[in-house]
């Protein structure tokens, strides 16, 4: 096989590999999260944001080889020279940020959610009947998740939390009953 060696993300050379070449990684757009966030609001939809830990290594590198080699302090003894070949995406290298949007994207449709064909990063969960049961805007590992009732919500966090350990970023409801949160 053939395997670079990378120190640094920065110092990575795309390959010969289609997929070393391909680095984009769909996230909602800014526009799209306001245009989500209004019509979650004006339907009444309950919001939960959240964030996803260490999204990127829980992204495997499928048949891309990339070989690290580790500081001095972290190898095994005088005679280990530090080469690794990573299993895992990593934070600092290009082709995480895709390597890790395709694994929630594969997880999220598992889940029952699709992705919006017009807008990238933004997903809804529709019922059997067809309605819309709950939207998501998804800007790498940042996401906020709305159902129609609370219930709902936090059922749906739970089965992402289930496959990928997140954190609730809190939120605070004014006296309009304006909910807020910096995401």
């Amino acid at each position: 096989f053939k395997a670079r060696l990378v120190v640094l993300g920065n110092r990575w050379k795309p390959g010969e590999l289609a997929e070393e070449n391909m680095v984009y990684a769909s996230v909602v757009s800014q526009t799209g999260n306001r245009a989500m966030m209004v019509k979650i609001a004006r339907e009444g939809f309950h919001v939960t944001p959240y964030d996803i830990g260490n999204a990127f290594v829980r992204a495997s590198m499928g048949d891309i080889k990339v070989c690290i080699r580790l500081p001095e302090n972290f190898r095994e003894g005088e005679n280990d020279d530090g080469k690794r070949m990573l299993l895992k995406a990593l934070y600092g290298l290009p082709i995480s940020p895709r390597l890790w949007a395709k694994t929630l994207a594969k997880d999220l449709v598992k889940l029952g959610w699709t992705e919006c064909r017009h807008e990238p990063g933004v997903w809804r969960l529709l019922a059997e009947d067809g309605t819309v049961r709950g939207y998501m805007t998804v800007y790498v590992d940042d996401c906020i998740l709305a159902c129609r009732t609370r219930t709902e919500t936090d059922a749906e966090v739970k089965k992402v939390n289930d496959i990928h350990p997140l954190t609730i970023i809190k939120t605070q409801t004014n006296d309009k009953g304006d909910v807020m949160f910096d995401l």
